[in-house]
């Protein structure tokens, strides 16, 4: 395997850093308590729009008991092995609590 070059993750994600600090305000102005299925909704789907804007497709998984999954993954890709990155999405906060 080759070794990770950390210079051109740095490089990439300081090319891109607006992009992360809009996405990251979006996600924690969405407002999404625990308990709140619809709005946690709401955050995985602006998440998954986000991906498709990468070039990723976004499989939905729904849920009776929770906002459901989403399982993104690259549409064209010529690496060699997959990644998971595994992620929790709700703000915790109440709605109104940013108003």
């Amino acid at each position: 395997m080759d070794s990770i070059d950390y210079k051109k993750i740095r490089e990439i994600i300081s090319d891109h850093k607006e992009w992360f600090i809009q996405r990251l305000k979006k996600y924690v102005e969405a407002e999404s308590p625990t308990d709140d299925i619809i709005q946690n909704r709401k955050l995985l789907h602006a998440i998954a729009e986000d991906f498709k804007e990468l070039d990723y497709q976004a499989e939905w998984k729904e849920s009776v008991l929770s906002a459901g999954q989403i399982i993104c993954s690259p549409k064209n890709s010529e690496l060699l092995e997959d990644q998971l990155l595994i992620g929790h999405a709700d703000t915790v906060w109440p709605v109104g609590t940013l108003d």
